[in-house]
């Protein structure tokens, strides 16, 4: 028996060694094998990542190519406009080689037999109106000749009462805009301010047509429009025709949800488009005066409005005081300051319908934005102790070392409160530079 074991051991043994050193191979090519397969997955995971990383840059370049075409189409039609412009220019020229004042002055008597205007005090008012159109037409008429400086021209702020709207006034709005029209069009320095007049989609779009192109500023105050929104739209046809505009302020023209819309959005365009490649500036108080707060939401919900994720001009100023501005928990405000995609520089909604849930949201962003330029005023609003903890916690956060140094140190808050701690620690308002700010909170 033993011999038998003896020799099948003998002719086994060799065999299953053999066999040992075959699985062994086996073994090891697999797990070379496997080692070459983790490597080809670690290198289709660096291609995916090349792959999307080019995805990602690919739609970036495409999306600022979009902007520039965008950008150039407009001043492609700017340039267009200014021609026409021109040409109108040489019109008025042809026709006025020995101009003089033409519009004729309505007698007294004219007003007082027209309807609704038997009062004196309103004759007066439109006398001074009148004087006031042709002192400033003759003034256009001098510095389009004289000078390339920047110039204020003001219509009817010296007016006590709202001047109506009355077709003999129609020749003296003409002989304005031919002024107006003469301007060099390079001069991009005319600031006018209309106040106290009421204005139709007419006056509007000849004040539009004589100005393209000539606009620093432009101011309506205290005005009433005859078809509020063609009038609005007017006013965003006007603004378009002047991208090199830094400051738009309208205040006491009550505007609707329709006008909010257009209005902002014109402005947000004229924002991302500007040709002077500078921030700028937009006051809008007293125009929105629904009582769910809506039309105000709209209009800044508008004008921080961004088409891309590609950074774009700001503010430098966006002053929305009294427009009765309620979120009713949206949340467009908070997600702009969180993203910092816009510049926001002066965000002033003082007396509008802001309430805690909005100013926890505002401190929520706020943990992420450092905008050294941002001020936000919030005096005047809805809000409570818990929404001024939640906006002072954001800004020093004493529990410990490092939610001091991670607080945010560039916002400043204007709150009404009047107490040093609040104004100098919370509200970030000891000096500009962030590391004082932060030495002082430790």
């Amino acid at each position: 028996m033993d011999m038998i074991v003896d020799e099948i051991n003998g002719e086994c043994l060799p065999f299953l060694g053999q066999l040992q050193r075959q699985i062994e191979d086996l073994q090891r090519n697999q797990s070379n094998m496997q080692n070459e397969i983790e490597l080809l997955r670690h290198d289709n995971d660096l291609l995916n990542e090349r792959c999307a990383s080019l995805e990602i840059a690919i739609a970036d370049k495409e999306l600022i190519v979009e902007n520039e075409i965008e950008l150039l189409k407009s001043r492609c039609s700017s340039l267009e406009k200014n021609s026409t412009t021109l040409d109108k220019s040489v019109q008025v020229l042809k026709h006025d080689t020995k101009w003089e004042y033409s519009a004729q002055v309505m007698s007294d008597s004219y007003w007082f037999w027209s309807e609704n205007h038997d009062d004196a005090d309103y004759v007066s008012e439109v006398n001074r109106f009148l004087n006031n159109m042709k002192e400033k037409t003759i003034y256009l008429r001098r510095i389009a000749y004289d000078d390339n400086g920047f110039h204020q021209v003001k219509l009817g702020i010296y007016l006590e009462n709202l001047v109506m709207y009355d077709d003999a006034f129609d020749l003296h709005w003409k002989e304005f805009c031919s002024s107006i029209l003469l301007l060099p069009w390079t001069l991009g320095g005319l600031d006018l301010n209309i106040s106290n007049i009421q204005l139709t989609p007419e006056i509007i779009r000849a004040i539009s047509d004589a100005s393209s192109g000539k606009l620093n500023g432009l101011i309506l105050q205290s005005n009433e429009f005859t078809e509020p929104p063609d009038c609005v739209f007017e006013i965003g046809e006007l603004i378009k025709e002047n991208c090199a505009l830094t400051s738009f302020q309208m205040q006491y023209n009550d505007i609707g949800l329709e006008e909010a819309r257009m209005l902002g959005e014109v402005l947000s365009h004229c924002r991302r488009h500007n040709n002077k490649q500078s921030h700028f500036t937009v006051q809008i108080q007293n125009c929105c005066s629904d009582d769910d707060g809506q039309n105000g939401y709209e209009l800044l919900c508008k004008l921080i409005e961004q088409k891309n994720d590609i950074p774009s001009l700001g503010y430098d100023q966006l002053d929305l005081r009294n427009n009765g501005i309620q979120t009713l928990g949206q949340t467009h405000l908070s997600e702009c300051l969180e993203s910092g995609m816009i510049e926001l520089g002066d965000l002033d909604l003082q007396n509008n319908r802001l309430n805690d849930e909005d100013a926890i949201s505002i401190a929520n962003a706020l943990r992420y934005n450092r905008e050294e330029t941002l001020r936000i005023s919030l005096r005047g609003n809805l809000i409570t102790e818990t929404g001024w903890n939640a906006l002072m916690n954001v800004c020093y956060n004493p529990s410990s070392i490092s939610s001091v140094v991670e607080s945010n140190h560039t916002c400043r808050i204007d709150t009404g409160h009047s107490t040093s701690l609040f104004v100098n620690l919370y509200g970030n308002n000891i000096g500009y530079n962030l590391d004082k700010r932060l030495s002082a909170k430790l």
